[in-house]
């Protein structure tokens, strides 16, 4: 092994050694707790159009997105982000789409996490510094060129890694989720007739439609039972008359 790819691993080494220290002397403090919060609400709704519409412009107003969204005329399910210290407010919002059925809340404390994914990075990168700087700084055999190359294009990649882990963590820290499913909701006699009347003029024809469907499979699966039954008798009775 040449004395530059020792050089390396020792470099390697005292890196690791120091993160290590540093890791159990930078604990954040209980006042720089980090997490990631979601909250689930699901809402029976008059118009899936017009909540999905509400919903989108609440989002917006406080400075959020939505990030995925499944509509039909009966349910939408939307994944919306918001900036976390603004989350109460666009939930505040959301509840007043219509009736909220359900609403649940998680927080997740990220704050070791996140710092181990920082000092793990930092290494990283103060490691691909050094490598850089050894290789440009020292004349070197082939040999040594290809085995810096070689551990600078793994610490490179570890490095990309390790940004976009803490980038995404980052992201998620900032940006609180909301996953909202609206359901249409169902008509009441009292407070819409004509629209309660139509509906259950709707079911009524979709749960006829249903039965005569059942009813002409059970007739076309017992049909050739009951033509060879039938078959069977008259031979039977062809057979006594002829005997």
């Amino acid at each position: 092994m040449s004395h530059l790819r020792i050089a390396s691993l020792a470099v390697v080494s005292c890196l690791a050694c120091s993160c290590a220290s540093g890791g159990a002397t930078d604990a954040p403090s209980v006042g720089e707790r980090e997490r990631t919060q979601h909250t689930s609400m699901q809402i029976e709704v008059v118009s899936i159009e017009d909540a999905v519409r509400a919903a989108r412009r609440a989002t917006e107003s406080h400075a959020g997105y939505t990030e995925q969204s499944t509509i039909d005329e009966r349910y939408a399910r939307l994944e919306l982000r918001v900036p976390s210290e603004s989350l109460e407010d666009l939930r505040a919002a959301l509840t007043a789409l219509g009736h909220v059925t359900h609403a649940s809340d998680e927080a997740e404390d990220v704050t070791r996490e996140h710092a181990d994914q920082e000092l793990q990075l930092a290494s990283a990168r103060a490691e691909e510094a050094r490598l850089t700087e050894m290789f440009a700084s020292r004349a070197v055999t082939l040999a040594d060129v290809l085995a810096v190359e070689h551990e600078l294009a793994r610490v490179r990649a570890e490095v990309e890694r390790l940004d976009a882990a803490e980038q995404s963590l980052r992201s998620r820290i900032r940006m609180a989720r909301v996953s909202l499913d609206l359901a249409r909701q169902e008509p009441s006699f009292a407070s819409e007739p004509t629209r309660f009347l139509a509906s259950a003029a709707i079911h009524g024809a979709q749960l006829t439609f249903v039965l005569l469907l059942c009813i002409a499979w059970l007739i076309a699966f017992l049909a050739p039972s009951a033509l060879m039954v039938v078959l069977l008798a008259r031979t039977a009775r062809f057979i006594r008359r002829r005997a």
